[in-house]
């Protein structure tokens, strides 16, 4: 997976195997300050850290706030922490631990729910490795599988 964030507070998760959007996050809560035609959106969304297990993604914005959102719930974050002058997010290595720096170079480190991968998770991770979009589709392989291979699951 891949993500993009950009200067109009959204945030798209993308399949970079087969080459399409998943799903669309907005930072709307709490609502960014009314954008007017020719004016500025002062929250931006200036960085993202995916967990280690794929499944949370954490963003800072200019709004002051930090949030973390699930893969598979787009409407909402699961959590919003309100961090004044926050510039960057990231997971640690080993995923116990979500550090964010703020514009004058200070930083704070917090502790981050550890889940397991499934194994299903790992098997995905594996084969989109070894096996292009082409070669998967002409695999007479279960549709449902098909369908987790290409992450139907997010977002849903």
């Amino acid at each position: 997976l891949i993500a993009s964030c950009s200067l109009d507070t959204s945030l798209i998760l993308w399949n970079y195997h087969f080459g399409y959007p998943l799903a669309y996050f907005w930072h709307r809560v709490p609502a960014p300050q009314t954008v007017f035609q020719f004016s500025l959106n002062r929250h931006h969304v200036r960085d993202l850290s995916f967990s280690t297990d794929c499944q949370h993604m954490a963003t800072v914005c200019d709004d002051g706030n930090v949030r973390i959102w699930s893969i598979q719930h787009v409407t909402c974050p699961k959590y919003i922490k309100p961090i004044q002058d926050c510039s960057s997010v990231a997971y640690s290595c080993d995923g116990s631990a979500l550090v964010i720096g703020d514009k004058k170079g200070a930083v704070q480190v917090y502790s981050a729910r550890m889940t397991v991968p499934k194994m299903a998770f790992l098997a995905r991770k594996v084969v989109l490795q070894n096996y292009t979009e082409k070669d998967i589709m002409k695999e007479n392989i279960p549709h449902i599988l098909k369908n987790y291979l290409q992450f139907s699951e997010v977002g849903a």
